[in-house]
């Protein structure tokens, strides 16, 4: 049986896997309208690392995602709020992590179109060292964690009248995930997150 594949969005930013915030609108009849989340755009990442703290003494707690605001020039503001607007969203879903360590079951899904898979010569560092080389010299990041479903299994439910001119869109948070059948997408970045 061929698994589902990923195929990731061509974005400059990743869905931030620690604080995404991520969370889907809809209209009162329940057709998706848009997703928020707390993206990272690395490119925009020109701080250089900090240690941790030795204590909590000082830092600041998100208690919530703050309301979108369409903000494009923002320039060294790594984490910022991105809406992506469905074109015709007609379903969507929120639905809690599969596993603990895992949003999706990971060996249901073909990820190879992912640019920047572990390979069996390279271990961890080298990978993290050319994801980094691959999201800055094409600017797209090598994981987005929102991608299409090739051989979505959601859209082989449905009639082929009704699935028409759909596609099916996951967008991988922190113990939640978001999918939606929609004819298109676009995005949007927002004001920064600290």
């Amino acid at each position: 049986m061929t698994k589902p594949k990923l195929i990731p969005f061509q974005v400059p930013w990743s869905v931030d896997p620690a604080v995404p915030l991520l969370e889907l609108f809809s209209t009162p009849s329940g057709k998706p309208l848009s997703a928020t989340f707390t993206a990272y755009f690395m490119l925009d990442d020109h701080q250089k690392p900090e240690p941790l703290p030795d204590s909590i003494e000082g830092l600041s707690i998100v208690s919530g995602r703050p309301a979108f605001e369409p903000k494009r020039d923002e320039r060294d503001a790594p984490f910022r709020l991105v809406r992506v607007n469905f074109e015709n969203g007609r379903y969507g879903r929120t639905l809690g992590a599969y596993a603990d360590d895992q949003e999706i079951p990971e060996d249901d899904y073909d990820w190879s179109a992912l640019p920047c898979n572990l390979s069996p010569e390279e271990d961890i560092r080298d990978n993290i060292k050319r994801r980094g080389i691959y999201w800055l010299e094409t600017g797209k990041a090598p994981n987005p964690r929102a991608f299409e479903i090739e051989g979505s299994p959601w859209l082989a439910e449905l009639d082929e009248e009704e699935a028409k001119g759909l596609h099916h869109y996951i967008f991988l948070g922190h113990e939640i995930y978001v999918e939606v059948l929609a004819e298109g997408w676009s995005w949007e970045a927002g004001q920064p997150v600290d």
